[in-house]
């Protein structure tokens, strides 16, 4: 069933594919550590596969910077895109032990073979105070795994980045921001895409066919009691309106992260990680793949397990 390792946990990922292979880059940490506190040890692992279900490991391609570093704590979410004058690009999440992880940030790497990475030195995309909250309900900053994609009809990047917005009651401050940049390292903040008060935090976001929907995830403790939405762990689907992305429907839900993170990683193919399972075994690790196509017809049920 899906992809473990013996020895770390897997979570939060993303996807490229390339010379026949899906590059699937996702979240580790070492078993020993208790679930909950895998965020604080956290780095990104490779796996190649070309059918999505027998991978190859190719070990660790990001980790945390040496001490003092912005992002000496632990990397977290972000995601991989083409060059259009060659390598690869990837935004990523980081955080820093001086601020006891406390504020998210966003770094770029780059690649010429989407093996070795090299991170820039310094943060490229931070929260714009003006557009963004600063403080969340636990006195975080909030704003991290960035979508990357180039826009080749407006010759830019683009950057869709796990934010809140700014004013309201932080419990349905949740949204999805916008970044732009020319060159990957001089970014301009834009207002956030949805305007939709749903919940605290929504988190992963995917852009789906050009641009048409978008896919983000939340979990049911993210949800107010008194919200129209259930309590449970959810992906969503926001469709483009031309002046922003509007909330369509729930695409998938559960009562618990029993699974998390759904994506399209192929036309009409998904994965998603697997969590905490009814028996109260956590166990971090990506699933088989599975019919998939969120602007569609759903039937992602049919085929996960765990």
């Amino acid at each position: 069933m899906g992809f473990a390792l013996p020895d770390r946990f897997i979570w939060d990922f993303w996807t490229i594919e390339h010379g026949g292979l899906c590059w699937l880059y996702a979240l580790t940490a070492p078993r020993h550590h208790d679930p909950d506190t895998r965020h604080n040890a956290a780095r990104v692992d490779l796996m190649t596969s070309r059918d999505l279900m027998s991978w190859d490991y190719r070990g660790p391609v990001l980790e945390p910077g040496s001490t003092g570093a912005w992002d000496d704590l632990a990397i977290w979410t972000g995601s991989v895109a083409a060059c259009p004058d060659g390598g690869f690009a990837m935004l990523y999440t980081g955080r820093c032990r001086a601020e006891e992880g406390r504020v998210q940030r966003i770094g770029l790497a780059r690649s010429d073979d989407l093996i070795t990475w090299r991170k820039r030195s310094q943060p490229v995309i931070e929260a714009d105070p003006k557009l963004c909250r600063l403080k969340g309900a636990r006195g975080s900053t909030n704003w991290r795994d960035p979508w990357l994609e180039w826009d080749s009809g407006r010759t830019l990047w683009r950057a869709w980045i796990t934010a809140q917005h700014p004013d309201g009651p932080v419990e349905t401050s949740g949204t999805i921001a916008l970044a732009e940049s020319p060159d990957l390292v001089s970014w301009t903040v834009r207002p956030p895409v949805i305007a939709d008060r749903l919940c605290e935090h929504l988190e992963v976001p995917q852009l789906l066919a050009g641009g048409h929907g978008m896919l983000v995830n939340t979990y049911g403790h993210f949800v107010p009691e008194n919200s129209s939405l259930p309590r449970k762990c959810m992906s969503l689907l926001f469709r483009d309106e031309g002046s922003g992305f509007e909330f369509d429907r729930i695409v998938e839900s559960w009562p618990s992260d029993a699974r998390y993170i759904l994506k399209q990683v192929r036309p009409g193919v998904g994965l998603c990680w697997l969590g905490e399972q009814s028996n109260g075994r956590f166990l971090g690790e990506i699933s088989d793949p599975f019919d998939f196509d969120p602007l569609g017809a759903s039937r992602t049920g049919e085929r996960l397990r765990g």
